[in-house]
């Protein structure tokens, strides 16, 4: 598997339909207006905003567009702790015509622009921050929102046009969000658990525990050949085999399954990997 952007991975091919891509902002790049442009990817990713390393580690795309046409997004989990290690995901078809809407929506909003919009930093501290990556006619625009939904609508950190840019893109986030209504029910099929290519893997030693804590780690052996979670010291894919390996091993893992080898006991840290990923 490739590495590509990590940050919201939503990516419809050159083969969809092609519609034309209006591309707005003074000083920016525009398309002509007989010509019709080719929408390449589109990619979405929000972060947690100030958390912990481990789970800012496992925070999955809000959604995927993958090249044959799936839309993956996180799976619905229950509200318990401790919650599954691995993100589950689910995935559906997007057929050419859900995809024509939805780069419509995309041509709608104005953002598609080369340079990408500046979209200004608010005054907020600690909040999330939403990314939106576009590629058109295989030049890509990179969108960088600092709270994009915290930011007081009269934020004096921003200027006129950086808000109503701002406006632009929650509008658009929001149907990306929602998207049986945006490109239509009918043209998405039905849900099923979608299963990654591979896995993105860390291993830290475990942190020490407390007594007092009513849920404690439980500690399970290492027993996966060929990946040894002492070398593990950054980001690394593991797919194929021993990909495959990782994910059954890791199936009914918890945020507090700790597992031992004989370098010691290690947290292990995991992101389901999905196409054109970068390392997290």
């Amino acid at each position: 598997m490739s590495s590509a952007t990590r940050r919201a991975v939503l990516r419809l091919l050159p083969g969809m339909a092609a519609v034309t891509v209006g591309l707005a902002a003074c000083g920016q790049r525009q398309a002509p207006a007989d010509r019709v442009a080719r929408l390449d990817a589109l990619s979405l990713e929000v972060s947690a905003g100030f958390t912990s390393a481990a789970r800012a580690f496992r925070i999955v795309p809000q959604l995927v567009l993958t090249t044959d046409g799936q839309v993956v997004t996180p799976a619905p989990v229950a509200e318990v702790y401790p919650g599954p290690l691995l993100a589950p995901l689910t995935t559906r078809t997007l057929d050419a015509a859900g995809r024509e809407a939805l780069a419509d929506a995309v041509r709608r909003s104005g953002l598609a622009t080369a340079p990408a919009p500046d979209l200004g930093t608010p005054r907020v501290a600690d909040a999330p921050t939403t990314t939106l990556t576009l590629t058109v006619d295989g030049t890509t625009s990179r969108l960088v929102a600092p709270a994009l939904d915290e930011a007081p609508a009269h934020d004096s950190a921003l200027t006129a046009e950086q808000q109503a840019r701002r406006a632009a893109l929650r509008d658009l986030v929001a149907r990306l969000r929602d998207l049986a209504t945006t490109v239509g029910a009918e043209h998405l099929g039905p849900q099923a658990p979608y299963v990654p290519e591979g896995v993105w893997l860390r291993a830290l030693p475990a942190p020490p525990g407390n007594p007092a804590d009513p849920v404690q780690p439980t500690v399970r052996e290492w027993r996966v050949p060929g990946v040894d979670l002492g070398t593990l010291t950054r980001a690394t894919l593991v797919d194929g085999a021993a990909g495959a390996a990782v994910l059954d091993a890791l199936a009914d893992a918890t945020e507090l399954t700790w597992f031992r080898d004989d370098a010691g006991i290690h947290q292990v840290l995991a992101r389901p990997a999905l196409p054109g990923d970068e390392a997290p």
